[in-house]
C-alpha cells in the first residue's frame, strides 16, 4: 500500500487535502491508494509534484479516517479582513506542529458547507457557517478557497449579518466577550474605560457594555471615531491626544478612575492603564505589552486585579473542551447592532 507524502516540496496542507479526499470518498481505500491507479501512482507524483511514495498500512489510514469523519469541508465566502496584526506578524509558535509545515493565515472564516463527515449531525450540507480555526502551523487558515474544520467548531452564521460582516466577527466577538464577561466581570452600572473604542475589539466591547447597562468611556484619536463610539453606546469619548485621560476619567466617573479598564491598545498603553483603574478594580489586556518599569508596587498597593485574554491558546493546546466553550460564547454575536469593517494594509 502506498500513499503520497511529503518529500521534495509537498506541503502538509496538500497532504492533508489528499487525506480529506480519501476520507470523504465513497470508494474503498485499497482502490484509491492502489499504486497502479492513476493519477496517484509514483510516476505521476514525481512528474507533477516532485514527490515519491511511502508505505502506509490500512490501520494508519483507518486512524486518519476516524479523525476526519468529524470534519466538514466548507467553500469559503470570505475570511477575516480585519486582522492586520496577524497578517503583519505571520506565523505563531505552535510547539506541537511540524517545524517544516507551512502557515496559511486567516483564523476567522465563513462559508457554505459542501461536505460533512459521517459523525457530523449538527450541521448540514448547504448551510452557511462561521468559525474560528487555523492560521497556525499544521492547521491551515482561511485565506483559501476551501477549509476543512472539525464540525464541532463551526456554528450557523447569524441571518442578520452578511458574509463580509460575519467574516469580521468571530475573533473580535469572542475576544471582547471573554474580556467583558469572563475577565472583566462587568456589572450594570459599573464605570468602564475602553482603550481603542473605535478599533476591532473596542467597538464590539462597547456594544456588549451598552447592552448590560454599564457606563462606558473610551479613548479615541479623532472626532469621527468619537462619533462612532457614541453611536455604538459609549457615554464619553476622550481624545487621548489632546486630553488628559486620567483627569477626564476621574471627572466623569466621580471616582479615582474606572471600575474596569480594557486595554485593547497594549504596548506602552498597558503601563499607563494601571493609573486609570480604581483601587480593587480590574484591568484586562489583550495585546502583548511590557510591564511598567519599577515593578508591581503600584498595582499591589491598590489591589488591582490584572488579567489577560488570548483566544488562540485552546487551539494550540488542542484543548477540545475549551474550544467547545468558545463556540457557545460566540453565538451572542448576532445581537450586535453594527460591525465596523475597515480594510487595512500591513502597516497599522
Amino acid at each position: 500500500m502506498k500513499l503520497l507524502y511529503e518529500n521534495e516540496g509537498l506541503t502538509d496542507a496538500l497532504f492533508r487535502a489528499f487525506l480529506v479526499y480519501v476520507a470523504c470518498s465513497p470508494r474503498p481505500a485499497h482502490e484509491l491508494l492502489s499504486p497502479s491507479l492513476s493519477p496517484l501512482d509514483e510516476p505521476f507524483a514525481q512528474q507533477f509534484f516532485g514527490m515519491t511514495t511511502i508505505p502506509v498500512t490500512l490501520d494508519e489510514l483507518a486512524a486518519t479516517r476516524e479523525r476526519l469523519i468529524a470534519d466538514i469541508r466548507a467553500r469559503l465566502a470570505d475570511k477575516g479582513a480585519q486582522n492586520w496584526q496577524n497578517r503583519k506578524s505571520g506565523q505563531r509558535h505552535d510547539p506541537g506542529a511540524d517545524a517544516g509545515s507551512p502557515t496559511i493565515l486567516g483564523i476567522d472564516g465563513v462559508g457554505v458547507v459542501e461536505e460533512i463527515g459521517d459523525a457530523v449531525d449538527s450541521i448540514a450540507v448547504g448551510e452557511e457557517v462561521w468559525y474560528i480555526d487555523g492560521g497556525y502551523p499544521g492547521n491551515p487558515g482561511s485565506y483559501a478557497e476551501y477549509k476543512v474544520v472539525h464540525g464541532a467548531y463551526v456554528s450557523r452564521k447569524p441571518r442578520n449579518v452578511d458574509f463580509v460582516q460575519a467574516s469580521a466577527l468571530p475573533v473580535v466577538g469572542l475576544t471582547a466577550w471573554e474580556a467583558v464577561f469572563d475577565k472583566g466581570k462587568v456589572k450594570p452600572g459599573d464605570h468602564v474605560l475602553v482603550h481603542g473604542g473605535a478599533g476591532g475589539l473596542g467597538h464590539i466591547a462597547i456594544q456588549y457594555l451598552s447592552a448590560i447597562g454599564a457606563q462606558t468611556a473610551t479613548t479615541v484619536s479623532s472626532e469621527t471615531k468619537a462619533a462612532l463610539t457614541l453611536e455604538l453606546g459609549a457615554d464619553l469619548a476622550i481624545h487621548y491626544r489632546t486630553q488628559d485621560v486620567g483627569a477626564a476619567l476621574k471627572s466623569w466617573s466621580g471616582k479615582d478612575g474606572a471600575d474596569v479598564v480594557f486595554d485593547f491598545v497594549g504596548h506602552d498603553n498597558f503601563a499607563r492603564s494601571f493609573g486609570h483603574v480604581v483601587p480593587y478594580g480590574r484591568l484586562v489586556n489583550t495585546v502583548v505589552s511590557d510591564w511598567p518599569s519599577g515593578g508591581n508596587g503600584f498595582a499591589e498597593w491598590r489591589n488591582l486585579d490584572i488579567s489577560f485574554v488570548n483566544i488562540g491558546l485552546p487551539q494550540i493546546a488542542r484543548d477540545h473542551h475549551r474550544r467547545l466553550r468558545q463556540v457557545r460564547k460566540r453565538r451572542p454575536a448576532h445581537t450586535l447592532t453594527k460591525v465596523l469593517l475597515r480594510c487595512r494594509g500591513l502597516n497599522p
